[in-house]
């Protein structure tokens, strides 16, 4: 790449401090880490708060096109540019704020480099602190960033924000795809509470013909046995994630106990109380085991269908009663087994429940495909930044 290596220090120009005005009461508007979405790198909301209760990390006032890096380990990767909109916010002394010279640095230009995998690295390797690893504005404004032409800066990012704007596109889709199941559910059955239909009503556990407990054989990491579903494989939209397996090694008798079979409901037992509950539809084929915090649902075949089921106890209203069923303990919330029983939803005819499991199948295996497409997504975006800092991003690109 032409141009010099610089500290990042040379082409930013300083803040100004912001403190609440005295004797006031009027409310302002104030960005911390919590305000950054770190996959889509971008500030979402701003809190608004009365100046007599302003937190004392509020003392940096931000500009449109400032980019944010935070300071704090694990949060490294929360970086963003404060938008149009938020202009004239107030910002937590968490984030180092970048405000770029137009003479020296484009915000775009630098807004990208922040958050390469080079930078991000080397923050984590330079942060410090034993319970609460940071790094400092001093270690951001001292790292090195390339600096070719402005003319160059202005390129590189404009084929960076076109190949980002791609990605963000398809994972709005992906998350349009899991709204399209619950709206669909919706549509064809109404709101398991309200009952809207008026569908019979029935306990969960009326529905299985078993419900087991998973092991509580220590798993390992060593691919030794079946490999095992933990509380984390479950996410709390109802999916089952498969990376982060472990294994376990059971008997012949134990295997067939806890063998998980396609349509198998899977409810969280115990996680925290924001978390406990969680459920997911087992679809992913045969040769799989799953652990203690969780319960396998299977159902009667001729009263429902796993696909209904699954989705029915993912609605927030039937999670809020689920949230109600839990029991408090120390950092962790449980629902019982026996807890289920006080758990009714609305059964719907087979034939409609069987109706909407093909209607939900087809749209995960669309959301499938775009998953594919994302992966190859990021592996373009990536490929990009590597080549656009190493100067060898060619013209036609």
């Amino acid at each position: 790449m032409n141009g010099a290596v610089q500290q990042i220090r040379a082409g930013v120009m300083p803040v100004d401090t912001w403190s609440p005005p005295p004797n006031g009461c009027a409310f302002f508007r104030y960005v911390d880490i919590s305000s950054v979405d770190r996959e889509r790198k971008c500030v979402v909301s701003a809190t608004e708060l009365d100046v007599k209760h302003a937190p004392s990390r509020a003392r940096q006032l931000l500009n449109a096109g400032d980019v944010l890096v935070s300071t704090v380990r694990p949060n490294l990767n929360a970086v963003a540019m404060v938008p149009t909109e938020l202009d004239g916010t107030v910002g937590s002394t968490g984030f180092a704020v970048l405000r770029a010279n137009p003479k020296l640095l484009l915000p775009r230009y630098l807004f990208h480099w922040v958050r390469t995998p080079m930078f991000v690295a080397d923050m984590v390797r330079k942060a410090t602190g034993a319970s609460y690893p940071a790094v400092s504005n001093r270690i951001v404004l001292d790292s090195e960033i390339p600096v070719p032409s402005l003319d160059e800066q202005r390129r590189i990012a404009e084929i960076l924000d076109k190949a980002d704007a791609i990605r963000c596109q398809r994972k709005e889709t992906i998350a349009l795809t899991d709204e399209l199941v619950r709206s669909t559910f919706l549509e064809m059955f109404g709101d398991p509470v309200a009952n809207p239909q008026r569908w019979p009503l029935r306990p969960v556990t009326k529905l299985c013909a078993s419900r087991q407990y998973g092991t509580a054989d220590k798993a390992n990491t060593e691919s030794i046995g079946q490999p095992v579903l933990r509380m984390g494989n479950l996410t709390y939209n109802g999916d089952v994630e498969l990376s982060n397996l472990k294994w376990v090694e059971l008997s012949t008798h134990e295997l067939n106990k806890l063998d998980l079979r396609d349509g198998d409901v899977l409810f969280n037992r115990v996680n925290s109380h924001e978390l406990v509950g969680k459920t997911a539809v087992w679809h992913h084929g045969p040769g799989f085991t799953f652990a203690g915090y969780l319960i396998r649902l299977r159902m009667r075949p001729e009263l429902a269908i796993g696909d209904y089921v699954a989705t029915a106890m993912n609605m927030p209203s039937i999670k809020a009663k689920l949230a109600q069923l839990a029991k408090p303990s120390i950092n962790m919330a449980n629902i019982s087994g026996s807890d289920l029983d006080r758990l009714s939803i609305t059964v719907p005819p087979l034939a409609l429940q069987s109706r909407f499991s093909d209607i939900r199948r087809s749209i995960l295996a669309l959301r499938d495909r775009y998953c594919a497409a994302a992966e190859n997504d990021d592996a373009l975006f990536n490929t990009l930044v590597a080549r656009a800092f190493s100067g060898t991003l060619e013209a036609s690109c």
